[in-house]
């Protein structure tokens, strides 16, 4: 049962706050069918997916698996990591909805896209994003389809030269625009509202040190380490808090 006291006080909050930050993560696209392998519920598939690959998650989705064994870290990437059909489910539109009062930024750690289909403006993909995909060689800058219809590799059609997803590997940097703009969001942010991060995964979890204010709110459905740190906490499921929100 969620605590009708806690959706008040967030209604509240929500309602008084000029500047909210989101830092969104894998629980808030499993409403739309993209699972997290994060969560606890994950943990078993993480285990089924490295008997049928013959690696790990983080040995796949690095910068030198991808170099050295291109082919297959695609097979992987195509069959575990796009879902070109799925869709924004009721806490990005919620998120989206609020732009019509809120100065209202989105901090990601999700590579797919769904902020930008819920129609949002003002997002940051920590991560990057599957929707853009960069030739390694010319620089051309192609959609998610030449991935898709692409057998094993793609290459580009200009140069000839590797495709690769615009998405942060294990081992590569995070874009410090990114950085940058993630910390100025934060520096002036009234409130900031985790929904779906386990914030296990650094630099991204990080940020929540980075917010100096007193309203961090944090909703997921497993506990977090920063829970102690949060004004209000909320561990639940995620489209049935933003529903008695919407009420």
């Amino acid at each position: 049962m969620i605590d009708q006291k806690q959706i008040k006080e967030l209604k509240d909050l929500i309602k008084s706050a000029k500047n909210i930050v989101f830092l969104t993560g894998a629980g808030i696209s499993t409403p739309s069918g993209i699972p997290d392998i994060r969560s606890n519920d994950g943990l078993a598939k993480s285990v089924a997916l490295e008997r049928k690959y013959g690696y790990s998650y983080e040995e796949i989705v690095s910068h030198s698996f991808f170099m050295m064994k291109t082919e297959e870290f695609y097979r992987y990437y195509k069959e575990q990591m796009i879902y070109k059909d799925a869709k924004p489910n009721e806490a990005h539109k919620f998120i989206k909805d609020l732009e019509k009062d809120h100065n209202v930024t989105i901090i990601t750690q999700n590579i797919d896209g769904l902020h930008h289909v819920a129609g949002s403006k003002n997002i940051i993909e920590f991560h990057g994003t599957v929707q853009r995909n960069i030739c390694m060689n010319c620089g051309e800058i192609y959609g998610l389809d030449i991935v898709l219809n692409s057998e094993g590799v793609p290459h580009c059609p200009h140069c000839g030269g590797i495709i690769k997803p615009d998405v942060v590997l294990f081992e590569e940097p995070i874009d410090r625009d990114c950085i940058y703009g993630s910390l100025n969001a934060l520096a002036n942010a009234d409130a900031l509202i985790v929904i779906g991060s386990s914030l296990r995964v650094n630099p991204a979890a990080a940020l929540c040190y980075e917010y100096r204010g007193n309203n961090l709110v944090i909703i997921n459905k497993d506990p977090t380490p920063y829970d102690s740190r949060a004004r209000i906490v909320i561990n639940d499921n995620i489209i049935e808090v933003i529903k008695e929100l919407q009420k």
